[in-house]
């Protein structure tokens, strides 16, 4: 399937261990750690857990991944391994993750599979992999990051959201309030850092706008995002699946021209409907 320019492909189901009457099984690792009684339960610590794994010969990929429930997609993250992460990280969380100072987010995705799998609803886990990426671990994590901000910026993502992701908190903060509108530009303009791009060409009296990517970052005040320098996707006109398309349509423009490797945009005013 296809999101936001991504392509994945679904890697499995996760269905969490069962009781012989086929309840999901509850899993409680916090009266495993040994130092229970000096250590205080974080509050995503208390579950209820369960464990699952994510068995599949595509699984051990680095990627970007997408968790739907029925579909929709609630969660986006990034691995090194994807089958090591929901099998022995989210799938089986550590007794320590429990309690302050483990991994909250292990707890957190853990607990919502419990609930959506207890709901009879079906959980899947899709893959953009970034196996074929020539270049070194470091650059594999910083791409993986790259796209999972950009993801992360398009829709909402109700797990992220809910459970006080930061990544999907710091990205939210780099792209603008979303504001109901079609295609065409016509609901509020802007707010944000963006907002001084649709001052500059909203004041234009060219019909087409050249601007470096260094030109850019002085007209906004602030530096271009990665995801801006790396994906053509990141330009798509349409504020919809990206709100920071909204400085540039609302003032009657669109992108005509890209150059990633030049680091240069061209704009040109749209022609309304009609003429």
């Amino acid at each position: 399937m296809e999101v936001c320019g991504y392509e994945f492909e679904t890697v499995g189901r996760l269905d969490p261990d069962r009781t012989d009457g086929g309840v999901v099984a509850v899993a409680v690792p916090q009266r495993e750690y040994g130092a229970h009684e000096q250590s205080s339960v974080h509050p995503d610590g208390w579950g209820p857990f369960c464990r699952f794994e994510l068995r599949s010969d595509r699984a051990s990929r680095p990627g970007v991944y997408l968790v739907t429930v029925d579909d929709e997609a609630v969660y986006v993250g990034e691995a090194s391994d994807l089958g090591e992460q929901f099998t022995d990280g989210y799938g089986d969380v550590a007794p320590a993750d429990c309690f302050e100072g483990g991994d909250r987010r292990a707890c957190r995705v853990n607990t919502e599979v419990f609930h959506a799998a207890r709901a009879g609803r079906d959980v899947h886990v899709h893959l953009h992999s970034t196996a074929d990426f020539e270049g070194t671990k470091a650059e594999n994590a910083a791409l993986r990051r790259v796209i999972r901000g950009d993801l992360l910026s398009a829709f909402d993502a109700a797990w992220n959201r809910e459970g006080g992701d930061e990544a999907f908190a710091d990205a939210m903060a780099d792209a603008d309030a979303r504001t109901p509108a079609n295609a065409e530009g016509t609901g509020s303009p802007p707010s944000g850092k963006y907002r001084a791009l649709y001052d500059y060409l909203a004041g234009h009296e060219f019909d087409r706008v050249r601007l470096s990517f260094a030109e850019l970052e002085a007209v906004l005040g602030a530096a271009v995002p990665d995801s801006a320098r790396n994906w053509r996707q990141w330009w798509t006109n349409s504020e919809e699946s990206h709100p920071h398309a909204r400085s540039w349509l609302h003032a009657g423009y669109e992108v005509a021209s890209l150059s990633l490797g030049d680091e240069l945009v061209i704009f040109e005013r749209r022609i309304p409907d009609g003429r």
